[in-house]
């Protein structure tokens, strides 16, 4: 009778882990259902003001061998494809390559194509994030609290790459961590389509990785300029770069200061003075703040602790720094946030609590949406300055176990 009994309880603890992954997925599968009929319902309404047909079109484009960066040529395709004139494909031409194969694809099915695709990106991502910092919370259920979290929303709403962009920096983050720091710049490298916001946080994180994460990111990011020079051709470069000049001149360009949460947003919402003073604010600006994340860099003290909040710090700084930043983009914040809560939960009381509420009120939608219902989201960047001082002030107080994965329910 015992031995049957024993028997049973085996039995149920073997298909309990079974249990939970099937939970998991089905749990994911909901929100991503529920999500991708939502945009597929609204898609007519939808069309006239995402940003997905310039990656539809890039992919046409390519597919079709026209010339990527001719703003006359992509009003085109726009109109045939998508029955509209918006705004421009900017990134790299090797991303285009990416969305070539969605171009086979109607419009609409490619969009909730993409969405699905960024749905599975995501679970991976946070799923990947949740073991690098050994939390014990469920990474599905983290992942499906991820989606309420503004520029998420609206990365999906837009149909943009701001998912694929936090994935790569989570899992370059994940080998920094375990201190594969050639790898770190290889995976980083594969998110120089946005290499506006790349590029600094390269600069910050060399100064650590020095010789093998650079030489990783470098070779990949000229294995990156091979591939779109075979395809279309080495003048493809200085097509980009007079598009890029022309592009702040061009009707429907998708430019606005005042939409862009970094100090480039913040200057421009408070300018009094001329072009060449904001200009100069800005420069002075930025430097300061790539210093401030290099000091960081210099004063760690290479424990993983300290490396996770420089990451996070670096993260923060190349968000703030970058020339261009959408509120899809700080989807990016999910990783220092992440990383804040982790330092936050074995500290003091009153750095504990200043630290948690700082990163829910960057969290939840109220926020946002009052900054962008009012048209100030440039001041999100005081936000951001904000959990830059948490994050360096808990580097400062020293390395100490981490509440959140030692003291999580299972």
């Amino acid at each position: 009778m015992q031995g049957e009994e024993l028997s049973s309880k085996l039995r149920v603890d073997k298909t309990c882990p079974v249990f939970k992954r099937i939970l998991k997925v089905a749990l994911l599968a909901a929100i991503a259902s529920t999500l991708l009929l939502f945009l597929a319902r609204d898609f007519p309404v939808l069309i006239g003001g995402i940003d997905f047909p310039d990656f539809y079109c890039a992919g046409v484009m390519t597919r079709d061998h026209i010339a990527l960066y001719d703003p006359v040529a992509q009003q085109e395709c726009q109109t045939r494809e998508a029955r509209r004139q918006a705004t421009f494909y900017i990134h790299p031409p090797f991303e285009a390559l990416l969305f070539a194969p969605f171009s086979e694809l109607s419009l609409k099915n490619a969009y909730l194509l993409w969405n699905l695709l960024n749905c599975v990106i995501l679970g991976l991502a946070i799923r990947e994030l949740t073991r690098t910092l050994a939390w014990q919370w469920d990474w599905a259920l983290i992942a499906g609290i991820s989606f309420i979290f503004p520029p998420l929303l609206l990365n999906f709403l837009q149909g943009q790459d701001a998912v694929l962009l936090f994935a790569v920096v989570v899992f370059s983050f994940s080998s920094w961590v375990k201190k594969k720091y050639l790898r770190a710049g290889i995976l980083l490298a594969l998110g120089l389509f946005r290499f506006h916001l790349v590029v600094p946080l390269a600069i910050l994180l060399a100064i650590r990785g020095r010789w093998r994460f650079a030489g990783g990111f470098c070779c990949t990011g000229m294995f990156l300029s091979l591939i779109s020079s075979a395809y279309f051709g080495w003048h493809i470069f200085t097509d980009y770069a007079r598009f890029l000049q022309r592009l702040p001149q061009l009707p429907m360009s998708g430019v606005h200061w005042r939409a862009m949460g970094n100090v480039r947003g913040l200057v421009g919402f408070f300018a009094l003075g001329d072009t060449k003073t904001v200009l100069a604010v800005i420069g002075f600006t930025s430097i300061l703040l790539l210093a401030i994340g290099a000091w960081t860099w210099i004063r760690s003290n290479s424990s993983d602790y300290q490396d996770r909040l420089a990451y996070g710090a670096s993260v923060l700084i190349a968000l703030l720094v970058g020339y261009h930043l959408s509120p899809h983009d700080l989807a990016l914040l999910l990783l220092p946030m992440a990383v804040v809560l982790d330092a936050a939960g074995s500290r003091t009381r009153i750095l504990r609590w200043f630290a948690t509420s700082l990163v829910l009120v960057l969290f939840l939608p109220p926020l946002h949406a009052i900054l962008l219902a009012w048209k100030c989201y440039a001041l999100m960047s005081l936000f951001v300055l904000a959990l830059i001082v948490t994050t360096l002030k808990l580097a400062g107080t020293g390395e100490r176990p981490s509440a959140i994965s030692e003291a999580a329910m299972p």
